[in-house]
């Protein structure tokens, strides 16, 4: 089932503008800039960029399109698209690195929601560097077709606005100071979205749950009215109730995920494939250097096979982007969850850290960058974003220079000696470690029923720990490092990242039989 079809977007008639052609952008340079809007059908278009100019015509459906040749890198360029009597002038235009930054809502936590204290630490990082962002409104899938509405490029370096999302703004500081050039980063994301989401549903017959999920979604309500009028008592009673699930006779509509964003259907938010259509799609004509990936905590509690559909989803967009910008490379870099123990859903975090990693290492040019040892236990939304953006920038550094990313150090061998007066086992790492202070912390001995035993490791050298049994080893059923929702481990390699989570059983996450709704 696909929700849309590929053809032009529905436009008015007067002249108009992709919404992220707009004042202060940031273009990717050595790129051809691909420019589309519309007009009037059959009306002259006229373009001038950067002392070049170019025509077009409006087509039969009111949308026209034009390849500019790559600009180097620089700025600022004042960009005009005249049509008869109308012009629109876009100031204010600089060549440099574009990213993409996309998913739930710590991608896009906003400066007014932090505390006065993490305001002024993250508007005095930000000063005097003019890195730009750009963010895609949210959008459902019914919204698709109607084009971007323009709204123009922030820079943070000016003074946080209310609005301004942290992390992106973060991370474009940090890239402008390291690259020395203009850094623009385009924002695209949705809080509590899945990422059955962020997927076409064309590939949802690959996916097992993909498809039972696309299932639990029925086509718009005739009478939305009445829907959304049905759905918002629901809400309220939910809400009397403290969240609590109610007798199955009481709502009207099941009390699930999906209250959240409204009746289900095409304008509900999390449509499966909606935010892909109509906030992915629209921005694949704009070359990018590459995207980062922060999502994760709204499928948790269905980890099993995320990482599948991850890769989907790497395949997808990478598709897109090379039809509709002829881009051959895009990177994608993954931020893992971090730390987090106070949802119902946190004990499945390590899974879901587990699928992450599994997504990128079968898949070329794709990067998981460990933050475990970052984040707020009891907050899912961490407000210091500084940390992350720091966490994030030395692999977008390299990436954007052309040079192998750092890696993450990992456990590549795990050795169980039981003929040993006391029985022990050898961690062997691919890397050399390093270790902040006292006990080395993080690992759990499985015994026979599968639960976890905390025990302590010490360093033989460092790339080699060894760890005592605290059961016969006929007893022993597994190692864990890391795998909890708040990580005690404070292993790091040379490089300054911590080791990334292992473990050597084959548990299964927990599943809800009631998590797809």
């Amino acid at each position: 089932m696909r929700i849309l079809t590929e053809g032009p977007l529905v436009a008015p008639k007067a002249l108009w503008l992709a919404g992220y052609f707009s004042d202060g952008m940031v273009l990717q340079h050595e790129r051809p800039i691909r420019l589309f809007g519309g007009g009037s059908p059959g009306a002259p278009v006229r373009v001038s960029l950067a002392a070049g100019e170019w025509r077009a015509t409006v087509d039969a459906a009111g949308a026209w399109n034009l390849d500019l040749p790559p600009v180097e890198v620089g700025g600022p360029y004042e960009l005009k698209i005249s049509s008869g009597s109308e012009e629109i002038v876009v100031r204010d235009v600089w060549f440099g690195e574009v990213w993409l930054i996309a998913g739930q809502s710590n991608v896009i936590w906003p400066y007014g929601y932090v505390s006065s204290g993490e305001q002024a630490r993250h508007r005095d990082f930000f000063l005097g560097t003019p890195a730009r962002i750009w963010q895609m409104p949210e959008r459902s899938a019914a919204e698709a077709h109607v084009p971007v509405a323009r709204a123009p490029w922030l820079c943070p370096g000016n003074g946080p606005p209310a609005s301004l999302p942290l992390l992106p703004s973060a991370l474009a500081t940090l890239l402008e100071r390291g690259l020395g050039k203009p850094v623009g980063i385009l924002v695209s994301a949705l809080g509590g979205s899945r990422i059955s989401s962020w997927l076409p549903t064309d590939v949802f017959p690959r996916d097992s749950l993909l498809s039972a999920y696309l299932n639990t979604y029925p086509a718009d309500p005739e009478d939305y009215a009445a829907a959304l009028q049905e759905w918002r008592e629901a809400r309220d009673r939910f809400e009397r109730y403290n969240g609590k699930c109610l007798e199955d006779s009481e709502p009207a509509i099941p009390i699930t995920k999906y209250l959240f964003w409204g009746p289900r259907g095409t304008r509900n938010l999390s449509y499966p494939g909606g935010a892909f259509e109509a906030m992915i799609r629209p921005l694949a004509r704009m070359a990018l250097r590459g995207v980062v990936w922060y999502q994760g905590e709204s499928d948790a509690e269905i980890a099993s096979g995320y990482g599948n559909r991850l890769r989907l989803m790497i395949e997808q967009w990478r598709s897109l982007w090379l039809k509709q910008c002829e881009q051959l490379r895009l990177p994608f870099v993954v931020a893992q969850l971090p730390a987090y123990a106070a949802g119902p859903d946190s004990g499945n975090w390590p899974f879901l850290r587990e699928e992450q990693e599994r997504a990128v290492s079968g898949t070329e040019d794709a990067y998981c960058v460990p933050t475990t040892d970052l984040g707020d236990p009891q907050d899912i939304h961490p407000a210091n974003k500084i940390v992350f953006a720091l966490r994030l920038a030395p692999t977008l550094q390299a990436l954007t220079r052309g040079e192998a990313p750092l890696h993450a150090p990992a456990i590549s061998r795990v050795i169980l000696h039981a003929e040993a007066r006391r029985p022990y086992l050898e961690i062997i790492t691919g890397a050399p470690l390093q270790h902040t202070a006292g006990n080395i912390q993080g690992f759990d001995i499985l015994d026979a029923g599968g639960d976890p035993l905390p025990v302590s490791a010490k360093f033989c050298d460092p790339r080699k720990l060894i760890l005592e049994l605290p059961v016969a080893p006929r007893v022993y059923r597994g190692l864990r490092y890391n795998f909890q929702p708040v990580p005690k481990g404070r292993l790091y390699g040379l490089n300054g990242f911590p080791l990334r989570p292992f473990r050597n059983d084959h548990a299964a996450p927990p599943y809800r039989a009631n998590a797809l709704y």
